[in-house]
């Protein structure tokens, strides 16, 4: 979570809270310090005897704490649970891009469209500065595990029907955000709505500096800065998004709307007020084509990797009707090949700057990594991928086999089968460290058959090609 983002959000969305007290961030004890504090907030909750809240802290790997505090003192009193969010001990994103806050700005407006519209908790109190906010406790987890929903809480079609209803959000809100964006990059001059590359909070656009996940801090932070940099000047940003074999040509992928971004088991939860299930965190909540959310999904967990093309075209057709789309075999699956195309090249996709090694598209450039420096001596570069995946997708649309093949099997799967040339080269680098394991492709058959055992992965084995 980014704390910059909650500061705009409560600013938008609450009244600032008259009474602060201080907490220490590590005291979770039964009528501890972050319970005092909680209690403090809430007025219903003043008269309970402390000993009578609990915290639980449920932060994640980002630089936020996040706790869930529940009273168990009167069932007559509420609310019975809420969230807080707190700024991090490790820094956040404001304190080395004070420069650019878009991304802040932006998910405070998205999230109080969203509270409006029912489709975000309902925040109660928070600090003027933005260190910490108290929301409603929208309810419990929806995940079976990282890679799958729970059935039970979240079926299928109740997944493709939220995810249409969020796709009904305005969009006009974002508007002064793209304007800002092209103001400050001037390459995004012209490029189309429909285009999948408008995630500015992972491209870079909005805070100058390219996403490459996890915590941010000052050192990571100039590195990213300058990744960016890199990929402006040499111009091979510009031929990313310039690449049209990525933009999609369906009805349903290519409809601009307000995507969530992050749309994933761990960003939804089972309301507690209503039947059915809520988007939270809306760090990466934007206007783009659908391809993207889509895309997304297909790489976390709706794809081929985790689900048969049955689960897929069931969810796609939903989705469809809900949006007033055509659900027939040939919408569903020009929708379906643009998605496969979308996992290449969205902000987590086969391109994605997350790899710890490399910043692919920087290949054949020296740069910084997440975690050190690459010489430039890689080949293929980066632009050359680029003209590379170009004739491939371009061969693809062209060939109804290879479009069936793609749509059963996913794209990357069916690349790495049948490409030639620098991107076979390419490809066979990326297997042999490990870096294809998004899309259910192995170095060995021994990692592959753990990860069908542990993470529910359902893609068959694809042995190594020999060398030429």
């Amino acid at each position: 979570m980014h704390i910059g983002f909650l500061a705009s959000l409560l600013h938008a969305r609450a009244p600032p809270t008259q009474l602060c007290m201080p907490f220490n961030k590590d005291d979770l004890a039964d009528g501890g310090s972050v319970a005092l504090h909680v209690q403090a907030q809430l007025p219903s909750w003043k008269e309970l005897p402390s000993t009578s809240i609990h915290v639980k802290d449920f932060s994640a790997s980002g630089g936020a704490r996040v706790y869930k505090i529940w009273q168990d003192a009167s069932e007559e009193v509420k609310p019975a649970a809420v969230i807080m969010k707190a700024e991090g001990d490790t820094g956040d994103d404001d304190e080395a891009d004070e420069d650019f806050n878009i991304q802040d700005d932006r998910s405070g407006a998205v999230a109080k469209i969203l509270e409006q519209n029912d489709q975000a908790p309902r925040n109660l109190a928070h600090d003027e500065e933005g260190t910490w906010h108290i929301e409603l406790f929208g309810g419990g987890g929806c995940s079976k595990d990282f890679n799958h929903f729970d059935p039970e809480i979240a079926p299928l079609d109740s997944l493709a029907k939220l995810m249409a209803a969020f796709h009904t959000t305005p969009t006009a809100w974002f508007e002064p955000f793209r304007a800002q964006m092209i103001a400050q990059w001037p390459v995004l001059e012209g490029l189309p709505e429909h285009a999948p590359f408008w995630n500015g909070a992972a491209f870079g656009w909005e805070n100058g500096c390219l996403f490459t996940g996890g915590k941010m801090n000052p050192q990571k932070f100039a590195a990213q800065k300058k990744i960016f940099s890199l990929m402006t000047e040499t111009g091979v940003l510009k031929q990313f998004i310039s690449a049209t074999c990525f933009y999609p040509t369906s009805a349903l992928a290519k409809r601009v709307v307000t995507i969530h971004g992050d749309f994933k088991p761990n960003n939804l939860i089972k309301r507690s007020d209503k039947d059915g299930c809520m988007c939270i965190d809306y760090d990466f909540t934007h206007v783009s084509c659908a391809q993207q959310e889509l895309s997304f999904a297909f790489s976390k967990w709706l794809g081929p990797k985790f689900q048969p093309i049955e689960f897929r075209r069931r969810f796609l057709e939903v989705y469809a009707a809900e949006a007033g789309l055509p659900t027939d075999k040939a919408a569903i699956d020009d929708a379906m090949l643009d998605i496969e195309i979308g996992t290449i090249c969205n902000f987590d996709g086969l391109l994605f700057s997350g790899l710890s090694r490399q910043i692919p598209l920087l290949r054949g450039v020296a740069h910084p990594t997440p975690v050190g420096e690459d010489n430039g001596s890689a080949k293929p570069s980066g632009k050359e991928l680029l003209t590379a995946l170009d004739a491939f997708i371009t061969g693809v649309r062209a060939s109804p086999e290879l479009t069936a093949s793609v749509i059963e099997e996913g794209i990357v799967v069916v690349m790495c089968k049948t490409a030639s040339g620098p991107l076979k080269a390419w490809l066979a680098e990326m297997r042999a460290l490990g870096s294809l394991g998004a899309f259910g492709i192995y170095p060995d058959e021994p990692a592959h058959k753990e990860a069908q055992a542990t993470k529910g992965v359902i893609t068959p084995w694809i042995p190594v090609a020999e060398p030429v």
